[in-house]
């Protein structure tokens, strides 16, 4: 079911040509699932390169040291 705050937000986008934060696609998205199922993927073999705490510890150290609130740097 589309919610009607996006379906309003659709048809001003149209009409002004503005590209809103909410959009009844986007709620749609945010909405749907995201579990997925891997025993069909698991039954052809695969096997994951790294495990599930690796890749998220490799993840974290990597965003440790960057500061996201600073300026980005400017090129000269």
């Amino acid at each position: 079911m589309t919610s009607p705050i996006a379906t309003v937000s659709d048809w001003a986008a149209d009409l002004a040509g503005i590209d809103f934060p909410i959009t009844a696609t986007r709620i749609e998205k945010f909405n749907r699932s995201t579990n997925f199922d891997v025993s069909k993927i698991r039954e052809d073999v695969f096997e994951q390169p790294v495990s599930n705490e690796e890749a998220l510890r490799t993840t974290v150290e990597w965003h440790l040291p960057h500061e996201y609130d600073a300026s980005l740097p400017t090129s000269t």
